[in-house]
């Protein structure tokens, strides 16, 4: 691969991000508790020691009993007054970095090429610096830093299974979404820990159980719609040949007739599916517009010409205006088709928000097991391959109903028959393209 692997990356920025650490901890430490360490306390003895002796400094002796107090206390010191530094206790080889401290060192600690060194008085005008001796067998790196390299080491070994983890999982991830994306529209991810690469494969599942749903619907619908045009086309093509070949003029108009109810029949199932195409999509294809329900269902229940009991207020709701109308005309035909030839009525229910249209029948009713049936595309239920239609009235009624926002469903109605509400907001989500 041309690009670094996600855990690559993630892996050394843990490691650059605990190495700057280690030594911003480890140089602050240094430059704040240098002077307390065990360097640091072996220099204060010896400054104590050296302010109680107080050797000699005549030039025959001086030297010679300071070299003895340093040696004894591990120390490297070196004694000066106002024209500089007068004797030392050691007089400094390649081995052993030479001790010159200025001519006038400020009394105190300060930091020295070899470490942490410290300047006292030994009297009014004469001072002493101190500085520890390095010990002839030296590590080969101080104690601090072998601590911050083993650190180092360990926090390197613990990082990597926690990014090798994480990018494990994104590249079973990106993996399975490439299956899916060629086509294994079945093929899921694995769900594993309770992180957000677990929350992304949860969704990416549903996400693709949804589309794949929506698939499989769309091939039924696809095959079942072939199905149904194939029906009358096949008559008008028979129709048509039976009439050319008709030599008396009654017979043949007879025949001309049956091919145009075979002609709107096709019509209206082509609006149908064009209605139904319509309210699937997920945006609207035009404004939203105030829709009075009242008079809807009113020039409604007039146009089917039968006899239909309107009651409910008026109410005006956000809606596609020709969607709603073919709801309120599906439930009515489908009520009068069914309802055994009594009276139908047509409620309008308010809610909070919400506005019920009920449509009631006292037909013989749904059983419970096709109450959800009823509306998938082209179910027509036991007994109804003889009624007109398509089976495509109801299923439109809820899609157009969740296109607003809204449901669809049937109950029973006590004393026999249906009730159909369509359930629709007053102010639905989405009231511009």
């Amino acid at each position: 691969m041309g690009s670094r692997r996600l855990y690559l990356q993630l892996y050394q920025t843990l490691l650059a991000s605990t190495l700057a650490c280690l030594l911003a901890v480890g140089l602050a430490f240094r430059l704040a508790r240098e002077h307390e360490g065990p360097p640091a306390q072996r220099l204060g003895h010896a400054a104590a020691v050296l302010a109680e002796t107080r050797p000699d400094l005549d030039p025959v002796e001086g030297p010679a009993r300071l070299s003895a107090l340093a040696d004894a206390l591990s120390v490297d010191v070196v004694i000066g007054d106002d024209t500089g530094p007068i004797v030392s206790s050691s007089p400094g080889s390649p081995a052993h970095h030479p001790f010159t401290p200025p001519p006038h060192p400020a009394l105190g600690w300060r930091r020295g090429p070899t470490g942490p060194q410290l300047v006292v008085a030994l009297g009014p005008d004469r001072w002493a610096a101190l500085r520890p001796r390095p010990s002839h067998r030296r590590l080969p790196f101080p104690p601090f830093t072998t601590m911050l390299v083993a650190l180092a080491v360990v926090m390197a070994a613990a990082s990597y299974p926690v990014a090798r983890r994480v990018t494990r999982r994104l590249e079973a991830l990106a993996s399975g979404v490439e299956r899916w994306g060629q086509g294994e529209l079945g093929h899921r991810v694995p769900v594993e820990g309770k992180d957000e690469v677990a929350t992304l494969a949860a969704t990416f599942n549903q996400a693709a159980s949804r589309i794949d749903l929506l698939v499989d619907q769309q091939r039924q619908l696809l095959a079942n719609t072939s199905h149904e045009l194939r029906s009358p086309l096949a008559r008008v093509r028979m129709g048509l040949e039976l009439a050319a070949e008709e030599p008396d003029p009654e017979r043949r108009r007879a025949r001309v007739e049956d091919i145009r109810r075979d002609i709107v029949e096709l019509d209206a199932l082509i609006e149908e599916l064009l209605l139904f195409a319509r309210a699937d999509s997920r945006v609207p294809q035009r404004p939203f517009q105030a829709v009075a329900l009242r008079p809807l269902v009113e020039s409604e229940a007039a146009r089917t010409g039968g006899a239909v009991a309107v009651a409910g207020p008026d109410v005006e709701i956000e809606g596609d205006p020709v969607l709603l109308l073919h709801v309120v005309r599906n439930l009515l035909e489908n009520a009068q088709r069914h309802g055994g030839g009594q009276e139908v009525r047509a409620v309008i229910e308010p809610a909070p928000e919400m506005v019920v249209i009920a449509v009631e029948d006292r037909g013989p009713g749904i059983p419970d097991d096709d109450r959800e049936r009823i509306f998938a595309p082209f179910y027509r239920g036991p007994g109804g391959a003889a009624a007109p239609g398509h089976g495509l009235g109801l299923s439109l009624v809820r899609q157009v109903a969740r296109y607003h926002g809204g449901d669809a469903r049937h109950v029973a109605r006590p004393g026999g028959g249906s009730r159909f509400e369509v359930s629709l907001p007053v102010h639905p989500p989405r009231t511009t393209p």
